[in-house]
C-alpha cells in the first residue's frame, strides 16, 4: 500500500437503513481477527486463479504502520469474473447495516475510456427472478477516462454513502423491492471492465448503526 503509483486510498463508510449483522458492533482486520469470521471470498470465473487472485500482504497502511490487508487483483475478464467478500444467508435482513473500511486501489484502472470497477453490493432475497433489489456502488469513467463516483438506488429506508468522511450520497426512500430482506451482501468486492486492476482493503467494520 505504500506504492507511489498507488494513490487513491479512501475510506468508506456505508449506512442501509434494512440490515443487520449481529447486535452489537464487530471489527476485524489484518491486526486481530476473530476467532470465528463471518463470510469468505467467493471466486467467480476466476480462470483457475489467474483472471482474479486474492491473498492477505503484510503492507504499511493508511496510519503508516505494518498492517495485514486483503489484496485483490483481476487481470482480465472472462466472462462475470469477481472475487467478492460476502456474507450468505442473512436471517435479518429489515434492520440497520454500517460498514467502514480503508480501500487503496490503482492509480491506472479509473483512467480508462468508458471503463466501471465496483468494491460493494447487495441483493434482497430474490433478486436473480426480477422481484427482488440490487444496491451497487460503482466507480465510472467517461469517453476521457475522467472517473466520476456513482451509487445506485433502490426502494426503502436510506443509503448513506461517505468517502473520507465525505457525503457522496445521502438517499432518503426506497432500498429495496416489494419488501425483500436482504439475502446476502457483498463487503468488499473487486468487478468491472477496468482491466488490469487492484485494491488492498484493511480493517473492515460492521455495526448495527452510525457508531459515536
Amino acid at each position: 500500500m505504500d506504492s507511489n503509483k498507488d494513490k487513491m486510498r479512501i475510506l468508506i463508510s456505508l449506512i442501509f437503513c434494512t440490515a443487520l449483522i449481529g447486535s452489537h458492533g464487530h471489527c476485524f482486520s489484518g491486526q486481530s481477527a476473530p476467532n470465528t469470521a463471518i463470510g469468505g471470498l467467493h471466486y467467480i470465473d476466476d480462470d483457475d486463479f489467474q483472471a482474479i487472485f486474492s491473498e492477505i500482504q503484510t503492507v504499511t497502511g493508511h496510519d503508516g504502520t505494518s498492517t495485514r490487508a486483503l489484496y485483490n487483483i483481476e487481470n482480465y475478464n472472462t466472462d462475470v469474473t469477481q472475487c467478492p467478500y460476502e456474507i450468505l444467508d442473512i436471517t435479518e435482513g429489515r434492520k440497520d447495516l454500517y460498514i467502514r473500511y480503508w480501500i487503496k486501489m490503482d492509480s491506472t484502472s479509473h483512467k480508462q475510456v468508458h471503463g466501471w470497477r465496483t468494491f460493494f453490493e447487495w441483493k434482497t432475497k430474490d433478486y436473480a427472478n426480477g422481484s427482488g433489489f440490487r444496491l451497487i456502488a460503482f466507480i465510472n469513467s467517461d469517453e476521457n477516462g475522467v472517473p466520476y463516483w456513482h451509487w445506485s438506488e433502490g426502494e426503502d429506508g436510506r443509503a448513506l454513502w461517505k468517502i473520507n468522511g465525505q457525503v457522496m450520497g445521502d438517499h432518503y426512500g426506497p432500498t429495496t423491492r416489494n419488501s425483500k430482506p436482504i439475502d446476502f451482501i457483498m463487503i468488499t468486492q473487486i468487478y468491472g471492465n477496468s482491466n488490469p486492476k487492484h485494491q488492498w482493503i484493511d480493517d473492515i467494520e460492521i455495526w448495527d448503526g452510525i457508531p459515536h
